[in-house]
């Protein structure tokens, strides 16, 4: 038997940029790029000794992974005046990826005739995007530990994918029970998030401290799923599998106000 896990190929660079545009005004930026490759082979041959027979079994597997993704931040800090102020992250992130599984098994008889024999192949590809934002406002007062925080966070994501599956499963003297399944599967997700938070935090005493706020959150998930089956007649994927296809939409609302006292003795806090 052989067996050749591989060795992973990965590469990694970026930059970083951080620069006072203006007394009230800084930029900080970073890139980063990734990108990963393995491939690994495996060839296994094994011997079953049973009571009334022995057999032999061949297994062969090939398998291959890729990815690569570029991820860019931004943060941009304002200072609108001596109280106040702003910070602004937005984000990007781009991801592809591909892998493949190709295996495969052979059934011998102890006379070396082939009985049966097996093969699953699997490819996936893929790409996804997420860009975002989040936007922190500041005010503090004249009266210590006062504070206004606005929080605004908007985010967009999407993927889509392709899966080709193809099995087969072949008997030399057993026709009747030979099997086959070639499938390829479409996939699609878009998922949003909104959310914005307003808090404001009042200094009751020395130790007790008062918060108020109010949280609001939208959620959209939407999934999209569609398998054909292969179609001999024209040779192409054109048998919608309705088992194996969907298309649904989620929506989520959260709406929460909340009061909270703090506490602070020694080193201690309690809320």
């Amino acid at each position: 038997s052989t067996t050749q896990s591989g060795i992973p190929r990965t590469f990694r660079s970026g930059f970083y940029f951080s620069d006072k545009l203006s007394k009230k005004v800084k930029l900080g930026a970073n890139y980063t790029y990734s990108n990963n490759e393995m491939n690994s082979v495996s060839d296994l041959s094994s011997q079953y000794f049973l009571p009334d027979t022995t057999y032999y079994t061949s297994d062969l597997g090939d398998a291959y992974q890729k990815s690569e993704k570029h991820s860019l931040n931004l943060k941009l800090n304002i200072k609108l005046d001596s109280l106040t102020e702003l910070e602004i992250k937005p984000k990007y992130t781009n991801s592809s990826g591909l892998s493949t599984q190709n295996d495969s098994t052979r059934f011998i008889n102890e006379e070396g005739y082939l009985s049966s024999y097996t093969r699953n192949f699997n490819l996936n590809s893929g790409e996804s995007q997420t860009i975002s934002n989040e936007l922190l406002l500041i005010r503090k007062f004249k009266k210590e530990k006062r504070e206004l925080s606005v929080t605004i966070k908007n985010s967009y994501s999407e993927s889509k994918d392709t899966t080709d599956l193809y099995f087969l499963d072949n008997y030399e003297n057993a026709a009747a029970l030979n099997d086959t399944l070639d499938q390829k599967q479409f996939g699609n997700q878009i998922n949003q998030n909104h959310s914005g938070l307003i808090s404001f935090k009042e200094p009751l005493s020395k130790r007790w401290t008062a918060v108020i706020d109010y949280y609001s959150r939208y959620n959209s998930n939407q999934q999209q799923k569609e398998t054909n089956d292969f179609n001999a007649s024209t040779n192409e994927y054109t048998l919608l599998n309705n088992n194996l296809t969907n298309d649904f939409t989620t929506n989520r609302f959260t709406n929460r106000l909340g009061l909270f006292f703090n506490l602070k003795f020694f080193k201690h806090r309690l809320k």
